[in-house]
């Protein structure tokens, strides 16, 4: 039972569960050992199985019915999704999905297009390769040196479920239920951009400016934000693409249903469906919004897990895909007001403000908004379609308008705007794929600072459920490093100033730009429906110049390593 931790006994006459062996390694953990593999000794004695997301193997004796013991745990690459046992009984081996170490992937000096105009570069999703593990049976001595090595690398324990530390006192709680200063969140998720892609230019942080795609001309309003308020230059996101970025973004966690799942479409094949109530998707705990619910806290959604559903007249309204959001969810936000209108992130936010305006007047407002604000994917160079550099345009021009908004509200002194995106997939990144674009803004933000501490995507969530008393959806927030360094205990309420955007938002696509007939038969319905290892080549080249020279791979090892704040 992946997503529950667990392994069921079931007595197959009887059709029932005799018992259930828990394979996580702390008791009170919750989903985020996802064991997904097993395999019984020919001996029948002891059985062996994969916790994907601990990365190791449990070995469990079930020699005597009814009475399993788990004995230890056998550490593996990075999720194992298959075990099996040797007919002796000897060896066991070892199916690793996702291999053994994340990298950067900047393009191949020496790659050169083929007869679809791809490049063979590192899209994420290559970067990811499989391994077979052959482990010899382990002595008992071997298994507990292999269990306190397991232990060893995982960063979970049973008490990080109410306490994260802190050197310093900051406007995040250190306890989860005790008070802070904010009381509204606005978590805003983007579409796919690594951080060389938009800040590889910018001194102060660790980017490399020749990877840059849609510097501070077309986004003005995020270097401005990461100038005025903290710059991140060492945050990475947990998902791979958007298949499995929005679940890591929303609820901490992606179910093995998703990681295998994923595999499957992005590389054209035959995927499995989801029910209507997307449950294979789900975990336990659900996500921010369930945890809300929990805990009697009002929630908003604008569009994220939303659906849009066309009206007769041409209009249309949104609808939400969980049960979580339904009555949660703006109907207007992403959808067409009149026939013909195409939306664009401009006019989402002015529909966001809107409420907002009415939350202000009326004292109603949510105490966490979660909002998509994906132009910045973009269209790839579909003739007709705004050009990619337009589409990331109105996307930093709407957050530049929605940040000036709130910090001119009543509302702003009490409030904390996270930024990022769902996935890094359609850039190159000089350190490594999977980095990418993070912002926070409050008046608890510290001002004009580098924060190189390692974060990621959960990094983010366990800070937001800090501030609003909200404990871990799963072992990866309430292991994960909060953002304390970037927060301070005093309020600096001086509002931020909108930057007008720099280029012309309404610039089309001609059917003459780099790659258009192929992204003409892209589906940008969705974020996950497209090639992106295809999107990723067209853009570079469509902003770089057909003839543009590629940057050199390079492959360097991520070190975890907790960096204070710089001035």
């Amino acid at each position: 039972c992946a997503s529950s931790n667990c392994v069921s006994v079931i007595d197959a006459k009887r059709g029932i569960v005799t018992e259930t062996i828990f394979t996580a390694l702390f008791p009170r953990a919750p989903e985020g050992s996802t064991p997904d593999a097993l395999a019984v000794a020919a001996d029948g004695k002891t059985l062996y199985v994969a916790n994907a997301d601990n990365n190791c193997v449990a070995v469990i004796d079930i020699a005597v019915p009814n009475e399993s013991q788990v004995k230890g745990f056998i550490p593996t690459g990075w999720y194992p999704t298959a075990v099996a046992v040797s007919p002796d009984s000897k060896t066991i081996l070892v199916g690793v999905g996702k291999g053994n170490q994340t990298k950067p992937n900047p393009f191949d000096k020496d790659a050169k297009p083929n007869k679809d105009g791809r490049l063979p570069f590192p899209y994420i999703g290559t970067t990811l390769s499989g391994a077979l593990s052959i482990v010899p049976v382990p002595s008992e001595k071997e298994l507990i040196d292999y269990t306190a090595t397991v232990y060893r690398n995982c960063p979970y324990s049973d008490k990080l479920l109410t306490n994260a530390s802190s050197p310093h006192k900051t406007a995040i709680p250190t306890k989860v239920g005790s008070p802070s200063p904010i009381k509204h969140i606005i978590y805003i998720i983007r579409e796919n951009r690594t951080y060389d892609q938009v800040f590889g230019a910018v001194k102060e942080g660790n980017g490399d400016p020749s990877l840059v795609m849609f510097g501070e001309k077309i986004t003005p309003n995020a270097h401005k934000l990461a100038r005025e308020f903290v710059l991140l230059d060492n945050l990475y996101c947990n998902g791979q693409v958007s298949r499995d970025g929005h679940p890591w973004s929303t609820m901490a966690y992606h179910t093995d249903y998703i990681a295998r799942d994923w595999h499957l479409t992005y590389s054209r094949r035959v995927g499995v469906d989801d029910d209507a109530e997307g449950n294979l998707s789900k975990g336990p705990s659900g996500y921010l919004w369930d945890a809300c619910a929990r805990h009697g806290l009002s929630y908003r959604s604008y569009g994220e897990y939303g659906k849009r559903v066309s009206q007769p007249d041409g209009t249309g309204r949104m609808e939400a895909r969980v049960p979580g959001l339904v009555g949660h969810i703006c109907a207007d936000y992403g959808v067409p007001r009149f026939k013909g209108h195409k939306v664009r992130d401009t006019d989402n936010v002015e529909t966001f403000l809107k409420e907002y305006r009415a939350f202000e007047k009326n004292g109603t407002m949510p105490r966490f908004i979660v909002m998509s604000l994906g132009e910045d994917h973009t269209s790839g160079t579909t003739p007709g379609a705004f050009t990619p550099q337009a589409c990331v345009a109105s996307n930093d021009l709407a957050l530049g308008r929605l940040v000036e908004a709130v910090s001119q509200s009543k509302h702003w002194a009490e409030t904390a705007i996270f930024v990022i995106e769902d996935d890094a997939q359609n850039g190159p990144d000089h350190v490594d794929a999977h980095r990418t674009v993070g912002l926070v803004i409050s008046p608890y933000t510290k001002r004009g600072i580098v924060d190189s501490t390692q974060y990621s995507t959960v990094s983010m969530i366990r800070t937001m459920e800090l501030i609003l008393g909200l404990p871990p959806l799963s072992q990866y927030d309430a292991a994960a490093r909060p953002m304390f360094a970037s927060f301070s205990d005093k309020a600096t309420l001086s509002p931020y100033k909108h930057e007008p955007a720099r280029i012309d938002l309404n610039t089309i696509n001609a059917k003459t730009a780099y790659g258009a007939a192929r992204s003409a038969k892209m589906d940008f319905s969705e974020y996950d429906l497209i090639d992106d290892f295809e999107l990723n080549e067209i853009l570079w080249h469509a902003l770089k110049g057909a003839d543009a020279p590629i940057p050199p791979a390079v492959r360097r090892a991520i070190a975890n390593r907790p960096m204070v704040a710089q001035k």
